[in-house]
């Protein structure tokens, strides 16, 4: 006897909830990426407008939290321009009104020179053993690429090469 596949029955078909707790468990999402995704899984919006109400109410999607997080590791693991970050930020959906305070708060722009500075000096010393100009370019090149201004990874760079030279 040949069996013919059955209908799935609606409660089979897994719900918003459950696929937002699949998604939390890889890492924190802001509010606009967790939406975007069960959306794109093709949940009714009432479902995910409940499921979003849902997840923010037990604290698990917090916008706040994860800009905090996101700044913090950001700056331990792979240090970025306040610019870098702001866009970053912006294109995970988080609202320019909270990314600019918080930017404030965690990344004053006293700050951004200081580790732009840091990171210029690992790069730097890492390359020694290389000729002078060659350090210089792929030092810049590195702050460039983090997103710092090009007069600011000058003025560092400068700065470090005449500190080599006087050792």
């Amino acid at each position: 006897m040949v069996e013919t596949p059955s209908r799935p029955t609606p409660r089979s078909r897994p719900d918003a909830w459950n696929a937002l707790l699949r998604l939390l468990r890889t890492r924190p999402r802001t509010e606009a990426e967790a939406r975007r995704r069960l959306v794109q899984r093709g949940f009714p919006e009432a479902e995910i407008d409940d499921t979003i109400e849902r997840a923010k109410t037990a604290g698990m999607i917090d916008d706040r939290l994860f800009v905090r997080l996101w700044i913090g590791d950001r700056m331990a693991a792979k240090p970025l321009s306040r610019q870098a970050m702001e866009a970053d930020l912006r294109a995970l959906g988080v609202a320019d009104s909270l990314i600019r305070s918080l930017l404030i708060e965690e990344y004053p722009e006293e700050q951004e020179r200081a580790l732009a500075e840091r990171v210029a000096a690992e790069r730097f010393r890492r390359l020694r053993d290389r000729p002078m100009d060659v350090r210089s370019r792929r030092t810049i090149d590195l702050l460039l690429r983090r997103g710092f201004r090009r007069s600011l990874a000058i003025e560092i760079v400068r700065g470090l090469e005449r500190s080599d030279d006087g050792e």
